[in-house]
């Protein structure tokens, strides 16, 4: 969690005051219940692995996450987003962290940790 919230609080600071007006913060999360009513069990797919038995459970997919953007300049920012599940024990891990630059209009390049859609 330290990590995490040094990573952030780093981020945040590489920004001017007016950066700090272009600053978005987003949370979201799943709540995410199942039980197994006839058989021995099931194993939820990547990238949860839940595994789910014949009891009513919501420790296996819920997921909380974080994520914060800062507007440094008209062609410079940077994100990252936190995330935390359940069966991690709630253990915040980062997730991205990566800052953009805008070449033009229709080109970006990023540097730093991202995951890509799966």
């Amino acid at each position: 969690m330290k990590k995490s919230l040094l990573l952030t609080f780093f981020i945040i600071s590489l920004t001017t005051n007016e950066a700090l007006a272009d600053l978005q913060i987003k949370g979201f999360g799943s709540i995410v219940a199942g039980s197994v009513i006839k058989g021995d069990g099931y194993i939820a797919d990547y990238p949860n692995l839940g595994v789910y038995e014949n009891k009513f459970d919501v420790s296996q997919e819920t997921r909380l996450g974080l994520q914060a953007k800062a507007q440094i300049d008209d062609k410079l920012a940077a994100t990252v987003q936190v995330m935390t599940r359940s069966a991690n024990d709630y253990d915040p891990e980062v997730e991205w962290l990566y800052a953009s630059y805008k070449i033009n209009s229709d080109n970006y390049f990023q540097i730093g940790r991202m995951r890509m859609p799966v």
